[in-house]
């Protein structure tokens, strides 16, 4: 079953290649169940200081992230995985990446100018 946190591969809308790619299950969405995701990307040149996050193959709990390599959880590549997919789950993020994570997409949303 798919919860927050949990690693996946799926296709992305904004993705034209149409390879099914890692994504981050971010947010569960009210009232359908579906969720908010975003893309997880091994091109590092994509990191955006003080809102994405790397996860490396350093980092003591990169093992169960299902990842093969140093990667990139790309806030500004978001979209909605509905409910009635399908999602093949191969791992998830710790707990405290998943809430940085959130609190630097909620900082942004909320830095008017």
């Amino acid at each position: 079953m798919l919860t927050e946190g949990a690693i996946f591969v799926t296709n992305i809308p904004s993705d034209p290649s149409g390879k099914p790619r890692p994504v981050l299950a971010l947010k569960l969405l009210p009232k359908y169940n579906d969720f908010f995701i975003c893309a997880i990307s091994a091109q590092l040149h994509q990191f955006t200081e003080s809102f994405d996050v790397l996860l490396g193959e350093d980092d003591e709990h990169f093992s169960v992230s299902g990842l093969q390599k140093t990667s990139v959880i790309r806030l500004g590549s978001l979209a909605i995985f509905q409910a009635h997919q399908q999602a093949n789950i191969i791992g998830f993020i710790h707990p405290d990446m998943h809430k940085q994570l959130l609190i630097n997409l909620s900082n942004h949303l909320l830095n008017f100018k």
